[in-house]
């Protein structure tokens, strides 16, 4: 796949990003240590807007989790079971249909109040017009019995054409990233250390 060059539009509220509306919350259950929980996360489709003909696959969660926290699941290594999953490192990214999903996850001890999950919903949808659009819902969502994501940062792309963005082999200008429990990850802790791919592809933490 050729690289996708984006040109972003932010949406001042997650209310404007009409098109894929989307909920997360934990139940109202204590969150127990050793005691598998749920995370559930609700996505709608609005009328007229496709999440299966854009080109590529619809809509997908990616989730940032707190130390306390354990997914379940087995997670995906190797390039085949990569290749089998869209690339998606489960059970950290997954492909979703619209509607309801669960995502189960432990607990190894009490979290502390200031943990939080992040949680993107991420989908590729076309518009009644035939055009294709990139939408993306950040939430951060407390460790608490009840809890309700509060969005964050939503934004809606639309893509085509040259836009003048990073090309393939450039070096890239150094830039930090936020994790949702406040702190970032930077490009200059890695520069001249590792070997660092910046892609857009999925990239959209």
């Amino acid at each position: 796949m050729p690289p996708l060059a984006f040109a972003a539009t932010v949406l001042a509220t997650a209310a404007e990003a009409a098109p894929m509306p989307v909920t997360v919350r934990l139940p109202e259950t204590p969150l127990e240590p050793g005691v598998s929980h749920r995370l559930h996360v609700d996505i709608d489709v609005a009328e007229g807007w496709s999440a299966t003909t854009a080109g590529i696959p619809g809509i997908f969660i990616q989730l940032d989790v707190p130390s306390s926290a354990r997914l379940e699941g087995k997670i995906l290594e190797s390039r085949r079971a990569l290749a089998r999953n869209e690339f998606l490192i489960a059970p950290f990214e997954r492909l979703v249909e619209p509607g309801p999903t669960e995502i189960a996850f432990t607990l190894d001890r009490t979290p502390d109040a200031a943990e939080r999950f992040g949680v993107n919903v991420v989908g590729y949808l076309r518009d009644p017009d035939g055009r294709a659009h990139f939408i993306r819902h950040r939430f951060e969502l407390p460790l608490a019995p009840g809890a309700e994501g509060v969005g964050v940062d939503p934004k809606k792309t639309s893509w085509g054409g040259e836009r003048g963005g990073l090309q393939v082999g450039d070096r890239a200008d150094d830039f930090s990233l936020p994790r949702a429990d406040g702190t970032r990850i930077a490009l200059r802790d890695y520069r001249d250390r590792k070997h660092v791919i910046v892609t857009t592809y999925r990239a959209h933490w």
